[in-house]
């Protein structure tokens, strides 16, 4: 008995000899992390060998759970790591094997670098990201005219924009301030606070913007508050905004006396006057713009826009106003300047044209061609939206009223006489 003992604990050293000898320790090219697990696993086998020498029947008669457990820890230990390095993914493909023993190098996109202050000796593959062209932080700004009346605005506009950035990966983050100062002299402004994110995996972009408009063009100061929504993409952008009313909505803008109204009353002068009154309109727009291929237009980044807008004046009778625009846009000289027209069409605005340029200062970002690429780089264009609060001009008579003398602060008084040849009254 005590000889078969001795037997089986002599195969189960040979056993074990026989797998640490089957355990390859010797590098190869290419494997990588796969080599240094299997180099644990060639000494986790060698240490199992004398604990599974160690714990021969002939040393088992009083074995406890935990020493059960410990018994067996080392062999599934081997087994879990060897079986993790047949799967673990290398950094490196290892170089196919002709038989003539010859070396072949490869081109590769991949730049192998050693860390900064990494004295380890290992190496780090990392991939050459792809330049957009925009990134980082900083401020852009605009300066430009419109020339021409439009849906809720009757003077030209001289405008300033200012919109600092940041990016995070794939989202920016911006702030824009706007001043315009109307050919009248007469100022207004907005201030906007927006995100927008790339989506990788559909190549296109969404963005949401919150604005805040005051425009004293008119006068009397009217303000809303705005919400911008987006979503741009190669063949195809869709943008939205809406237009919340706050603050007073009505205001006399001015008043005259309306010819032929001038009558007598009694003994006294009376006349009408027309006031004129402007009343703030909520309501929306959309706008759908598609790039204009070819070699030329996509140098100038040349872009057809349609859609249609809508407002209204619930408070007060006044007709909505349901209208459709068409835009044509485009850049010169590598973005540093843009042009557009804009046609707009309604049955209260009537039909109108409008023509804008402006100047541009992008800081560090940098153009890219539209189609055919990554539209990452258009994360940093400008949103599109009204300058001015859309307000209407509506006018109506006063009652009569008596002409005053300035000097007395009286009516003035007016004596008829009437001459007759038979000198009767």
């Amino acid at each position: 008995m005590q000889t078969q003992r001795h037997s089986d604990s002599s195969r189960l050293a040979d056993d074990t000899q026989s797998l640490g000898d089957a355990v390859p320790v010797e590098r190869r090219h290419g494997d990588g992390a796969g080599w240094a697990i299997q180099r644990t696993v060639s000494g986790l086998i060698q240490r199992s060998r004398k604990t599974l020498m160690a714990s021969s029947p002939s040393c088992t008669r009083n074995l406890t759970w935990s020493d059960r457990v410990r018994r067996w820890t080392s062999p599934l230990a081997c087994v879990a790591l060897f079986a993790a390095s047949l799967f673990c993914p290398t950094t490196a493909s290892a170089q196919p094997d002709y038989g003539d023993g010859a070396a072949y190098d490869y081109e590769s996109d991949v730049d192998f670098s050693l860390p900064f202050d990494d004295h380890s000796g290992s190496v780090s593959a990392v991939p050459e990201p792809e330049d957009h062209g925009v990134g980082g932080y900083g401020v852009k700004g605009r300066a430009g005219h419109i020339v021409g009346d439009t849906v809720g605005r009757n003077d030209s506009i001289t405008y300033f924009d200012m919109s600092p950035y940041a990016f995070f990966d794939d989202t920016m983050l911006f702030g824009e301030g706007r001043l315009f100062i109307a050919n009248n002299g007469r100022v207004g402004g907005s201030a906007g606070l927006g995100l927008r994110r790339f989506f990788s995996e559909k190549n296109l972009i969404g963005g949401a913007s919150f604005w805040y408009d005051r425009d004293d063009s008119r006068g009397p100061t009217f303000e809303q508050l705005g919400l911008s929504t987006e979503m741009l993409s190669e063949w195809l952008d869709w943008r939205t905004n809406i237009y919340f009313q706050i603050g007073q909505d009505l205001a006399i803008t001015r008043e005259r006396v309306e010819n032929g109204t001038e009558m007598f009353v009694g003994q006294n002068i009376a006349f009408q006057r027309r006031t004129f009154a402007a009343n703030t309109m909520q309501g929306m727009d959309m706008m759908f713009t598609v790039p204009v291929p070819g070699e030329l237009p996509q140098r100038n980044n040349l872009e057809l826009s349609a859609g249609w807008y809508m407002f209204e004046a619930p408070d007060y009778p006044i007709e909505d106003v349901y209208g459709w625009k068409l835009r044509l846009d485009g850049d010169i000289l590598d973005r540093l300047s843009h042009m557009f027209v804009e046609y707009t069409s309604d049955a209260t605005f009537k039909n109108n044209i409008i023509f804008g340029v402006d100047v541009n200062y992008w800081h560090t970002l940098e153009s890219r061609p539209r189609l055919g690429r990554s539209q990452y780089n258009r994360m940093a264009s400008w949103v599109r939206r009204n300058r001015t609060v859309t307000v209407t001009e509506t006018s109506f008579l006063q009652a009569p009223e008596l002409a005053i003398n300035p000097v007395t602060g009286q009516p003035y008084l007016v004596y008829h006489v009437r001459n007759r040849p038979d000198g009767a009254l």
